[in-house]
Parts: C-alpha cells; structure tokens; sequence
C-alpha cells in the first residue's frame, strides 16, 4: 500500500517500501537457500561444545523473561479474552480520538529546506531614496534588536537586498523593492522557533515611513518554504475576487497560531478614473476625444520628425515632470472643447481615484486567487486551521461574493496523500483478510467464524481430560526416520 502514496510526500515515502521489497525478497532467498546450509553446519558443530559463559548468560535471562513475564501474561490474556479484545479496540479509539480532537497535532512535511527569515517590502511610489534607505536600516536595527534580546545563537547572519524582494510569492526587481534575509539556527542550537523570532521582529519593527508593503514571515524548514495552507478562490468578477480574497485574509488571521496571510493578487500603482459630467456631454465632448487629449499631455504629442542623415529624431511636447507628478495640475488642465474654448478639465469631468490590480490570475480557464497561510506548528496545525475556516468563514464568503473554493498547493499535496493513505489502510486491511483466510483456509472463518481465534470468547469453555479419556497423537510416516523412535 506504501506504492500507492501520492504528491510530494508520496515521492518521498516511496523509497521505503522499495528497500523493504528489497529486503523481503533478499531475505527469502536466505531463507530458502542459504540459511538450511548454515543451520546444518552450525547445528552440528554446536552440539560438539559445551555453550559458553555468555550463551549460558543470555539463555539463563530469556528462559527467566519467558517464563516470568511473557508466560503468565499470555495466560492472563487467554483466561480473559474478552478483556483483551475490548482494551484493544479502546486503544485503538483512543489513538483516532486524540487526533480528531486536535490533542494529538499532525503536520504534514512535504520538503525540507533550511531554516530562515525574511523581510520583502515594496516602498511607496512617492518615497524618497533616503526614506528608502531609512527604511532598510530600521528593519536591520530590528532585527539585530531582536536577535540580542532571544538569543544571537539563533541567528547565523543576514544579508540586505536592494532591488529584489519575493512579495506574494512572487520575485520582484526594481528600485521599489527591497529585503533582508537572516539564517536561521537549526533545531539543537536554537532557543526560539523562526515562527516567533518573525513575530517579535515585526512588533519591533513597525511599519517604516514610505513603505507601502512589508512581510517578515519565516521561511525554509518543514514543507520547504511552502505556505503551510493555501485555499484557491474562483469567479468570474475581478473585483469579486480580490474582495472575497481580503475577507478570507482576516478570517485567517484571527485563528491563533497563524502568523502570515497573503494573497497572489497584489494591487497595482493608483490610478485616477475620468467620468464626463453633463456639463461635458452637453459641450460635445467625448470620452475617446479626453482621453487622447490627456494622452498627449501626459505621453506626449508628435509634433516634428526630424531626419539627420540615417537617423530619424522625434520630437514630442508634454507637460514637465513637475506638473506630471503633481494631482493639482491634472484638475486644472485645460481641455479643448468641439467649439475651440479651453476650459479645466474638472469643469467637464469627474476624477475618482481608484487602485487597480497589477495582475489577472487565472485557473483551468477561470479567474482565480491563492489565500497562502503560514502557521505556528507549536500553536496550531494547518489542517486544523483548515477544518476551522472551511465550517465558519469560508461559506459565508462565498455566499456573499458569488465565489467558489478549493485547495491549492501545499494543502492539495496533503489532501491527495490523505486520500491515498486511506486508500492504502483500506488495502492493508484487505491483506490481513486474505492471509487470515489462507490460514483458516475458509473465506468466511475470520468474520463469520471467529470462534477460531484464541482471543475470542467462547460460550462453552473446553474441559481437562478426566481419568477416563484417552488421546492418541498420529505422527506422520515421512517424519519419522528410518530406525528412529516414535511415540503414542
């Protein structure tokens, strides 16, 4: 049944029902081949020599164990056989009741990988470089504040990053991005979980000014780096989507032991939406006619094409840099109507800001987004988590934004291995059957029959032998040896 485990866990456990099929078979070709050999031999030669003093030894204290533990605990099991099964099955309900009451944890590793913390920030579009820079050093001065107060053996060292960061699992490069990775100790050297090292960082350090974005989140260890739970959520409305994925972001984080939520549907650069007023309607403006007038003014215009011998220059007329960046100039630009008069534009349109979505996501053909959870395995596991949202918050947020939901993931891997390891339980429990039948010789004797097992409580208990009672033993012809002694 072990062959049948799938996913990335089920690549790992593969390999040990191959060495064990290797070994069985290794084994019966000892067994039938090279052990009968060895035992002639051994055998006759040991009956030539008194055993030693450690033989006599080991003999001396199995002989006492069997006789004074194992044989009077067999004949207590036998004598109660109904005690004996009953406190089986209690423990074997006992086992499957502390895991499904969350007393007993169960975390799934899907991969290992080394222990670290990380920081990835997105500053702000307006930030300044020596806010950028500001910002860098604050998070480093937290880390080293934190890695002073738990322990410096828990930290082997880290490295800033500029330009490059991992914002919801996805890599970044540009002037608006920035990291810090720290190593982290491995488990005999270290005081401190990553999980809560990352949580006492990021209380340390706050939110620094002209950072838009900051996530300090432990990485590496058990499920290599892989968000613990990751609950895809499915729709046809973008906005939809990345409301319902919000929600579903502060339902998580209210569970204890979940340290770090994000989504893989970030929000893009503001953008200011136009709308023509009435007054614009009336004027004979349209929307196309607006927007290739701001288009020229922001893009630029062609005005000129200026041709120097095999080159081609060309000259555009924009606004400065200083009047695009500034909102007060967008209201105040003059807009040219059908009729040739300039007006502002705020006197014929309406600005409404709005902040877009940077990507659009998409699964089996359908728009989609990742909810990624890391969780505290010292607190909480990410089944339990799982089990939680899915019976309270995660039915209720599909109802509200008309979506739909399925594991993703990290969360897939464990549930298609769960799957397959119930499969294979069931299996197993069909090859102790067979081989149950095979020795009964009966297909209904195990379960229908099971007065067969000496375990089991029979009705009528079997008597000694009276005086008058006679038995009689058959041996074998072939067992006995020619000129050897055989008994009654």
């Amino acid at each position: 049944p072990l062959l049948l485990f799938a996913g990335p866990l089920g690549e790992i456990i593969l390999t040990l029902p191959k060495v064990l099929l290797c070994v069985i078979i290794a084994s019966l070709l000892e067994c039938f081949f090279i052990l009968p050999r060895h035992l002639s031999s051994s055998l006759e030669a040991d009956h030539q020599r008194p055993p030693g003093r450690l033989r006599q030894a080991c003999q001396g204290a199995l002989k006492a164990f069997r006789t004074r533990a194992l044989t009077p605990a067999l004949e207590v099991t036998l004598r109660r056989p109904g005690t004996t099964v009953f406190a089986a099955v209690l423990a074997f309900a006992l086992a499957l009741a502390l895991v499904a009451t969350g007393h007993l944890r169960v975390n799934l590793v899907t991969g290992i990988d080394l222990p670290s913390v990380e920081a990835n920030l997105r500053y702000a579009p307006s930030a300044t470089p020596a806010q950028r820079l500001a910002a860098l050093d604050q998070l480093e001065t937290a880390l080293a504040g934190t890695a002073a107060e738990l322990g410096p053996e828990n930290i082997k060292g880290w490295l800033s990053r500029e330009r490059y960061a991992v914002i919801d699992d996805r890599r970044e490069r540009g002037d608006r991005y920035a990291g810090i990775v720290a190593e982290f100790a491995g488990e005999r050297a270290r005081t401190i979980s990553p999980e809560q090292f990352a949580s006492a960082w990021r209380d340390r350090a706050g939110h620094p000014p002209g950072v838009e974005h900051l996530a300090i989140r432990a990485a590496g260890g058990a499920g290599g780096g892989r968000a613990d739970l990751t609950l895809r959520l499915l729709g046809e409305d973008q906005n939809a989507l990345k409301a319902g994925a919000l929600a579903l972001t502060e339902a998580l984080r209210a569970y204890n032991g979940v340290v770090h939520v994000t989504d893989d549907l970030p929000w893009g650069q503001e953008q200011w939406i136009y709308q023509l007023t009435p007054e614009g309607r009336s004027a004979g403006l349209t929307p196309e006619a607006l927007g290739r007038q701001l288009r020229a003014a922001y893009a630029g215009a062609r005005v000129h094409l200026y041709h120097a011998g095999r080159e081609e220059l060309e000259v555009r007329v924009r606004l400065s840099a200083e009047d695009r960046r500034a909102l007060q100039s967008l209201r105040a630009y003059p807009v040219r109507l059908p009729s040739g008069d300039l007006v502002p534009l705020e006197a014929v349109a309406k600005l409404e800001p709005r902040r877009g979505l940077d990507e659009i996501r998409h699964a089996g053909g359908v728009l989609a987004v990742r909810v990624n959870a890391w969780v505290d395995r010292e607190i909480t596991t990410s089944l339990a988590v799982q089990k939680a949202v899915e019976a309270s918050a995660l039915p209720e947020i599909k109802q509200r934004f008309g979506l739909r939901s399925e594991l993703a993931g990290k969360s897939e891997d464990d549930a298609l291995f769960l799957e397959t390891l119930s499969l294979g339980a069931f299996l197993a429990v069909g090859f102790i059957y067979l081989v149950l039948v095979w020795l009964f010789a009966r297909w209904s004797l195990p379960p229908g029959h099971p007065s067969g097992h000496p375990l089991w409580p029979h009705r009528r208990p079997h008597r000694p032998l009276g005086p008058g009672h006679r038995l009689r033993a058959h041996v074998h012809p072939r067992l006995l040896r020619p000129g050897g002694g055989g008994g009654e």
